[in-house]
């Protein structure tokens, strides 16, 4: 066998090579072996491979713009190595030697079958030579582990994450419970699927390209680039972006700027997923970005305006609560563990790894929020305003900190900034006017030039107002600026200005990321991060749990000590059901107020993770938990008050727990009450305005105040929906309320007998009134829950009025 030279044609063609002869030349010249004449780059006479004793060596032939092997260029004969890629103007060749070539048995099928597939739609500027080729085997393990046959190294790479097979006279592949999934021509795969000629396989960045007897490794990591045409996002009938055309190469750091609302944010939105836009075409290396979103889920970081981490928190917590919510389930806390350092050493918070987030500067809490995204390695980089706020030498840092990762981690980054001070550290600059129109696309000293300033500042009064935005969006499209940025790449995706417009899909963003990870690991990571911010501050903790008890203690001072006291005439039942209505309310005031701020305050966390893969069960479930233990121990410290002033108390065991339930689930209904509120405001202020008028209807329509005996219908039936009127039946019952009432009927009708239907009534079973109320609480709670999980759900239709 020979060794092969592999390289794509601009065709999109992927070839293979073998070299039979003693010398192989290259250049634009006819006479050459392999004819560069499309490559204006390349010399006449360029090149060439010659073969010494089994040994391969490349000579440069004076070429004007030189040979370069693996990056460096050659001033002198230089031997040929496994894997050596040569560069000859702007074509690329691999060098494989013979016991790693692609098998030229006959019979089987060339590479060229691979341009079908994945080269043929990458664009030019992406396209790339295999890193590896596998051969098939009966079976074939895929992973990040070492042992894998094909071992994949990456943070989104399950440790076993997929199983290729023979399968009669052909294979199959088989997602092995992966947390990102396997794509197989970028559909995700459910159970076994076949593999066909020309198939592509995606895990992670990874590309597998089988052409029926070998798979070609391909990794797209930092060589990602974007390209957009006619994209526009109407809202409320009326375009904020305006046919927008762009070509983003790969590892270029791209800053978005522009007038207040000229679409920066939006246009951001729009190219990472968080909202789509109604009209366009984004494609990510040649794919249609909205139609296989699924597939580039995990390839994007995405950094909202608002910091995405909890401020509560230390650094290595926050960092690590994220880690095992986003990195693979099978990822050992060793692997975790290093993720974190080496992400940290990248943004330079080593020294802040435990320091509570709340603690640290604006700009040290951005680089954190950095930090999450940055722990998956993503390919696709998107910021929006992360400089906001901060001062001008905090400022350059940050942008000089991402410019260093997109060269140094091979990431694409774009960057909403609203000061221009430092766009010259970006390689381009996308300048967005009043009315959303593309004013200028190319690097920042093209900018300057084309706007004929010597100030980025300068630029903003040019493009002030949608008139004069328009005119220099239109000047802008018939540029040279125009032709070498924008219009001839995008040719090599075959986009255009004349390319038609199509449907975004989904106008407000895509749900949740479909995975396989366990809702019970994601539970119980919730659940720890959750009982972690809340145990943060132990003095906070402990006020919260006994601020009930202390109004317990009030109470306590305030009624007489045998208020409970089962008199012969009842006579003080009046004293009793307020006593009762009270401890219903603090029930009620302190069961809602804190969970009502609960999830408003978190919100673009919770959009942020749910972008990704975050379950929406776990999520409220893990709130509930840990509020409903601090209401427990809540209605444990209100039963031992008050059990120390009121000697009419029940002090049986059995009867002591029934009234500590009562007081506990009106707890529970109103912590799922209260984040039903917070899942519905669209702002902390609306939950705080909401509440109070919850929880007077509460009052109002307990049974107590006004009796259900004197209500008007409508108000009555309202009732049977609300917490208080349950929990007010509850506790009185279990304090023996309904005995009073009997013994005060006998005298007291007229005034208390429209309390007949708290206590006793003929809606409900007599002797089951307990047992009544408790059921209604515990389905209302399930009802306040199922409308929290509602209200979520409509707020991912609206992501991004949030994020």
């Amino acid at each position: 066998m020979f060794p092969v030279l592999s390289y794509v044609k601009p065709t999109g063609e992927y070839v293979t090579l073998p070299l039979e002869s003693n010398e192989i030349r290259f250049g634009r010249n006819t006479g050459n072996n392999i004819i560069l004449d499309f490559d204006r780059e390349a010399s006449g006479n360029h090149a060439r491979i010659i073969c010494q004793s089994n040994r391969y060596f490349v000579e440069d032939l004076k070429s004007t713009n030189g040979t370069y092997i693996n990056n460096n260029r050659i001033n002198e004969i230089t031997e040929l190595k496994q894997n050596d890629k040569i560069l000859i103007g702007k074509v690329e060749f691999l060098f494989t030697m013979p016991s790693y070539a692609p098998s030229s048995t006959p019979g089987t099928i060339p590479h060229q079958s691979f341009s079908h597939a994945y080269l043929h739609t990458a664009p030019l500027s992406v396209r790339q030579s295999p890193l590896d080729y596998h051969s098939m085997k009966n079976r074939q393990t895929v992973g990040r582990d070492p042992k894998s046959d094909i071992s994949l190294n990456h943070p989104q790479v399950s440790f076993k994450h997929a199983e290729i097979q023979q399968s009669g006279s052909g294979y199959i592949i088989t997602d092995s419970g992966s947390t990102n999934g396997t794509y197989l021509n970028n559909q995700r795969i459910k159970g076994s699927v076949p593999l066909k000629i020309n198939d592509v396989v995606q895990i992670g960045p990874f590309k597998l390209m089988f052409d029926g007897n070998r798979l070609a490794q391909v990794c797209e990591h930092g060589n990602i680039r974007v390209d957009i045409a006619g994209l526009s996002v109407i809202r409320t009938k009326k375009k904020i972006l305006n046919d927008i055309y762009l070509s983003i190469k790969p590892q270029d750091f791209v800053a978005i700027v522009g007038t207040s609302g000229a679409g920066k944010s939006t246009l951001l939105k729009s190219l990472c997923g968080a909202a789509f836009a109604e009209e366009g075409i984004v494609k990510v290396n040649g794919v249609d970005f909205y139609d296989n979103f699924e597939s580039f889920r995990s390839i994007l970081g995405y950094v909202p305006q608002d910091d995405i981490i909890h401020k509560e928190l230390s650094v290595e917590k926050a960092l690590k609560y994220a880690g095992e919510l986003r990195l693979p389930s099978d990822t050992t806390s060793e692997e975790t563990e290093k993720i974190i350092t080496d992400t940290l050493l990248k943004l330079e918070m080593k020294d802040h790894i435990h320091k509570a987030v709340r603690s640290l500067s604006g700009g040290q809490r951005k680089r954190v929020s950095i930090g999450v995204e940055m722990l998956t390695n993503p390919s696709l980089f998107y910021l929006d305003e992360p400089t906001s706020g901060l001062d001008p030498a905090t400022e350059r840092n940050l942008m000089q900190l991402l410019r260093d990762r997109a060269k140094m981690d091979g990431k694409t980054v774009l960057c909403v900034t609203h000061v221009t001070k430092n766009v010259d550290l970006c390689d381009k600059i996308i300048v967005m006017g009043t009315g959303g129109f593309l004013t200028f696309y190319g690097t920042p000293r093209e900018g300057l030039k084309f706007f004929g300033v010597t100030d980025f500042t300068d630029i903003y009064d040019n493009i002030k107002t949608a008139d004069l935005a328009r005119k220099w969006s239109e000047k802008f499209y018939s540029s040279e600026y125009f032709i070498k940025h924008i219009d001839k790449p995008l040719s090599e995706v075959g986009l255009s200005l004349s390319t038609p417009s199509s449907s975004g899909g989904v106008k407000q963003g895509v749900g949740p990321g479909k995975n396989t990870s366990s809702p019970f690991r994601q539970f119980f990571t919730l659940l720890k991060r959750y009982w972690d911010i809340k145990t943060r501050d132990p003095g906070y903790l402990i006020f919260t749990a006994v601020t009930p008890a202390l109004v317990c203690f009030l109470l306590g001072l305030t009624f007489k000590g045998d208020v409970l006291k089962l008199t012969e005439k009842g006579e003080n039942f009046g004293d009793a059901t307020q006593l009762v209505f009270l401890l219903c309310c603090i029930a009620l005031w302190f069961g809602s107020s804190n969970p009502s701020l609960e999830i408003i305050s978190e919100l673009p966390i919770y959009l942020r993770e749910r972008m990704i893969n975050l379950r929406l069960f776990p999520y409220v479930m893990s709130k509930v938990l840990v509020l409903g233990f601090m209401g427990i121990v809540q209605s444990i410290l209100m039963t031992l008050v008050l059990l120390l002033f009121f000697k009419d108390m029940p002090r049986e065991l059995s009867k002591l727990v029934i009234f500590t339930s009562g007081v506990f689930l009106v707890f529970l209904t109103s912590i799922c009450l209260g984040l039903f509120v917070s899942a519905f405001a669209n702002k902390s202020e609306n939950a705080s305005s909401v509440l109070p008028i919850v929880l007077v209807a509460q009052v109002i329509l307990s049974g107590s105040i006004v009796p259900l005996g004197k209500m008007n219908l409508l108000p009555q039936m309202i009732t049977f929906v609300m917490p208080s009127r349950w929990g007010f039946t509850f506790i009185g019952e279990a304090l023996r309320i309904d005995e009073l009432l009997n013994r005060a009927l006998d005298k007291y009708e007229p005034i208390y007998g429209d309390f007949k239907m708290s206590f006793g009534s003929t809606l409900i079973p007599p002797g089951n009134d307990i047992t009544y109320a408790m059921w209604v609480l515990i389905i209302l709670s399930v009802v306040f829950l199922i409308l929290c999980c509602l209200a979520l759900w409509e707020k991912e239709s609206r992501r991004v009025d949030f994020i």
